[in-house]
């Protein structure tokens, strides 16, 4: 398998279903809380978090998987990294991953 299929993969996996967790939280708060500012605020910090933990946990299950079909580690970073599935190495925003076994 070649980085760019696995990143592909990673994109439709990981970082699809955050900006649907992130618009799902947007239309919650404008059909639910009828465009209070307090509400929308509360319900936009839910959406917020409950992307980012899915993506801090999927991330590592992705880079698992695609390595685990021999995909070159550096490839694989340098292409996530273009395609805005991971952040650089030694980002703060990287030190969020939920890391399998302490990896």
């Amino acid at each position: 398998m070649t980085a760019l299929c696995a990143v592909r993969r990673g994109t439709l996996y990981v970082n699809c279903p955050v900006f649907l967790i992130i618009l799902a939280s947007a239309a919650l708060a404008l059909a639910v809380v009828n465009f209070s500012l307090v509400g929308s605020a509360v319900l936009g910090v839910l959406g917020l978090g409950c992307a980012w933990l899915w993506w801090s946990y999927f991330i590592s299950q992705w880079r698992a998987w695609a390595l685990s079909r021999g995909v070159d580690p550096a490839e694989l970073h340098k292409r996530a990294v273009q395609a805005q599935l991971e952040w650089p190495k030694g980002s703060v925003f990287e030190r969020t991953e939920i890391r399998r076994n302490g990896r």
